[in-house]
């Protein structure tokens, strides 16, 4: 299955202190489907604050690979019950973070729709801000 979509996702970020950030994207995306193992590529936009950077999103098994390219560059791994190492490169320099995924949904029977929650740490400091991930077709 090759697709060209039309996808939002939808970012909210909780930080330490509670505070809530949410973030809507609307971006065109490509789709595949090789056996057991799915990948979507989206571009980011202004309105995520990394225009110029394409997103890579792949799932096997209950595992979501997040790939940045561009100005920033990113590799995080999100899979239920399960903490990963993980690097986030920007033009500031290089964050090492933790993820602990909380649950993971990813359904393309029909309408494509991607769930993640997760908490993200970064090493350095302990700071965790609990991440959730919404990304559906239009």
């Amino acid at each position: 299955m090759d697709a060209r979509l039309k996808i939002k996702v939808t970012s909210k970020i909780t930080d330490a202190q509670g505070a809530t950030a949410e973030m809507v994207i609307f971006s065109d995306a490509t789709y595949k489907a090789i056996g057991d193992k799915r990948y979507l590529m989206y571009e980011e936009t202004e309105g995520s604050g990394l225009e110029g950077t394409k997103t890579l999103l792949s799932y096997e098994s209950g595992l979501v690979r997040i790939k940045r390219y561009g100005d920033v560059n990113s590799d995080l791994v999100i899979q239920l019950d399960a903490t990963h190492e993980n690097f986030y490169r920007t033009p500031y320099g290089i964050f090492e973070m933790q993820t602990s995924g909380k649950s993971v949904h990813w359904d393309d029977n029909g309408r494509l729709e991607i769930l993640m929650d997760y908490q993200l740490c970064l090493t350095s400091d302990g700071t965790c801000s609990h991440v959730f991930i919404e990304i559906e077709e239009l």
